[in-house]
């Protein structure tokens, strides 16, 4: 989707196995940086109560020395990663008070050095989401929501 707007996209991961897992959080966290990235969407499943469902987006607070330099340009994307979600039909999550959350315990973001945000993409335990997400349906709804979150994004940054 993204590649026919012109953008080139960077995967850590090229398959998708449950008998395959990383790279480290290090890793991801320099990978935009590495491959020349102007921003870096890591995405994930979150684990909370099963009665719970929805999206989030978790993006680095101001760490001098580490995110000080992103932290403005990662919250415009998260911010345009939650409207663009939002607009293509995925809910916040119902277990938070927010779909932004701004933390500083998350190496991904505190090891990145180009714009940053985790995308959780619903909760693996619950059924609805579970089954979405694992499911190529889900899986083409989720992309659409990225693709429309990181558009916004560019489209706003420029």
């Amino acid at each position: 989707m993204l590649e026919n707007q012109g953008a080139t996209v960077h995967l850590t991961r090229t398959t998708n196995s449950t008998n395959s897992w990383g790279p480290c959080v290090w890793d991801r966290g320099a990978f935009g940086a590495k491959v020349k990235a102007d921003l870096m969407v890591s995405i994930h499943g979150d684990g909370a109560k099963a009665n719970g469902h929805g999206f989030h987006v978790i993006a680095p607070v101001k760490i001098k020395g580490w995110t000080a330099d992103i932290t403005a340009q990662s919250r415009a994307l998260a911010n345009s990663m939650i409207s663009g979600m939002k607009a293509s039909g995925v809910t916040p999550a119902t277990y938070l008070s927010s779909p932004l959350s701004l933390r500083r315990d998350q190496s991904t973001l505190n090891f990145s050095d180009v714009p940053v945000v985790i995308v959780e993409l619903g909760n693996m335990r619950n059924t609805t989401d579970a089954s979405r997400m694992s499911a190529t349906p889900g899986q083409q709804f989720y992309a659409k929501a990225l693709a429309a979150g990181i558009t916004k994004y560019v489209q706003v940054r420029h």
